[in-house]
């Protein structure tokens, strides 16, 4: 994708990213509901700390999913266009993302995990981001109810035992967003030079 014309258009892309997101959701909800009914082996810290039930869950779910669709919709209307100028990837999601040229290396270390402080353009990029990243949780959430509950894993209950909370949280999440991160560059990167060139607008 990074050197040639993306497959899907915005909106193909766009209802795919929302597909993805809503069936892990559904996924992870009816897996949940069947091993822990209670809550009880939940491992939310809003069910663990604060008391959530089913009640709280369903309805914060629902308000997540239609702000998440919301600013996938921004996203899908069209590119941010400051960075169309750029001819070299990294300075164009370094302009794209900061507004000013960064080195690869300060980019990725320093700026990546930082959101952009315009408004709009964190919305754009959440509109990408945000469906991939939690609908990724969401699979590997479902995984481990499996491999926890559905099944004779004893190994894995003992690496999830000894290695939580890096994993299932830290860690993988932090590896979801960066290659979301990626992504969504590679795929601006690419609707950019298809504009330079007069494939589309």
């Amino acid at each position: 994708m990074l050197h040639g014309k993306p497959r899907l258009n915005r909106s193909q892309l766009a209802g795919l990213l929302v597909a993805f997101f809503l069936i892990t959701q559904i996924i992870d909800i009816v897996l949940t509901c069947t091993y822990s009914p209670d809550l009880g082996r939940e491992a939310n810290v809003l069910v663990r700390h604060a008391g959530f039930g089913w009640r709280e869950i369903i309805v914060g779910h629902a308000m997540g999913s239609c702000l998440i669709i919301w600013m996938t919709v921004i996203w899908s209307r069209g590119p941010l266009g400051r960075a169309d100028h750029e001819t070299d990837f990294w300075a164009f999601a370094s302009v794209s993302y900061h507004a000013q040229r960064q080195a690869p290396a300060k980019f990725l270390l320093l700026h990546l995990f930082a959101m952009p402080k315009v408004k709009r353009d964190m919305v754009h990029l959440l509109g990408f981001v945000t469906p991939c990243v939690i609908g990724c949780t969401s699979l590997m959430s479902s995984m481990n109810w499996l491999l926890l509950y559905g099944g004779d894993f004893p190994r894995f209950r003992h690496f999830f035992a000894t290695v939580a909370p890096w994993y299932p949280y830290v860690i993988p999440v932090a590896l979801f967003y960066f290659a979301s991160m990626l992504m969504y560059f590679s795929y601006e990167w690419s609707s950019a030079k298809c504009r330079r060139a007069g494939l589309f607008a």
